[in-house]
This record gives C-alpha cells, sequence and structure tokens, in this order.
C-alpha cells in the first residue's frame, strides 16, 4: 500500500510511514555477489502490495554495478524498477559512499517499521537495540522466498522480466 502523504526525511520526501523497511541489496545477494536475484526483492514487493502493506526498499549504490555483472535482463528491469515503476516512489538508491545499513535503521526506526534482512547489522546493534526485536530473516530458493517470522511464503517466478510483465507486476 502506498501513501500519499509524503513527508521530508533525510534530504528526500518518502511515504509518512512504512511497516516494512527491506534490504534490497540483502534480499538480492542472498545467494552472493556472484548469483544475484532481484525476483524475490520483486516477489516480496508484489506480495506486500497484494496484501496492502506500506513498505519502503532501500539498495546500495553498487546494486546497478552487480546487476550489470549478471547473466540476464535483471539491470534493465531493476532500472526500469526505480525509475518509471510505480514503486518508484518505494525505492532508494543510497548516494555512493554512503551505507545503506544506517539509512535502513535510522527510516525503520523513526517509523517503527519492521525490517527484512538478514543482515544482523552487529556494527549497528549498540544504538539500535530494537533491531534484535524487528528484524526478519528470510531464506530464498529457486521458486520460493520464506520469512518464517512472518508466516510469509510466496512463490517466486522464473524471471525478474516476468514481474513487469505479469499484470499485477
Amino acid at each position: 500500500m502506498l501513501t500519499s502523504s509524503p513527508t521530508l526525511f533525510d534530504g528526500i520526501y518518502l511515504p509518512v510511514s512504512a511497516r516494512f523497511v527491506i534490504d534490497g541489496s540483502n534480499l538480492m545477494l542472498a545467494h552472493g555477489r556472484d548469483n544475484p536475484e532481484l525476483r524475490y526483492v520483486l516477489a516480496l514487493l508484489t506480495h506486500l502490495e497484494e496484501v496492502s502493506e506500506s513498505f519502503r526498499c532501500f539498495f546500495d549504490a553498487n546494486s546497478p554495478y552487480v546487476l550489470s555483472d549478471s547473466p540476464s535482463d535483471q539491470l534493465e528491469v531493476f532500472e526500469n524498477l526505480v525509475s518509471i515503476h510505480r514503486w518508484h516512489d518505494c525505492i532508494e538508491i543510497v548516494e555512493g559512499g554512503t551505507e545503506a545499513d544506517s539509512k535502513i535503521l535510522a527510516f525503520a526506526k523513526h517509523h517503527r517499521s519492521e525490517v527484512i534482512s538478514n543482515d544482523k547489522y552487529r556494527t549497528h546493534a549498540k544504538d539500535h537495540k530494537w533491531i534484535w526485536k524487528r528484524r526478519h530473516g528470510f531464506v530464498g530458493t529457486y521458486d520460493r522466498l520464506v520469512i518464517a517470522t512472518l508466516g510469509i511464503e510466496i512463490s517466486v517466478m522464473p524471471t525478474a522480466a516476468a514481474y513487469l510483465a505479469s499484470p499485477s507486476g
């Protein structure tokens, strides 16, 4: 669910609130840098939209570079997603030299959001003790994304492009 009244946060306008903050780079790199899976991110965003949940998704600045090395059309899908897709206002690529973790945690703390990531944010735990209760890890397989602590099990389409071609994409 996208909200209509933006608020200024860290110099940019964002939805007033977001129940979920997604570490897009972490989710995309569930199987390592050599095997990025943008379709996990797209499956989760599609699911959250279908169940009317608000979200904000953050990607590291190097995400386009990581996807440019992948052997599929993921970079083209990513560029569409962050520029013209209906979710583009809910997705942020952090500036180069800026740590996405800090932005993810600041936004989640400000909005009391749940964080979806396998990152345990150990270097930030001292200042963000709340993260231990509001972080939800995931498991991605070829055709499934599971976030057990939230009771979510999502079918994953075979390609990232399939999400843009589908009626809900």
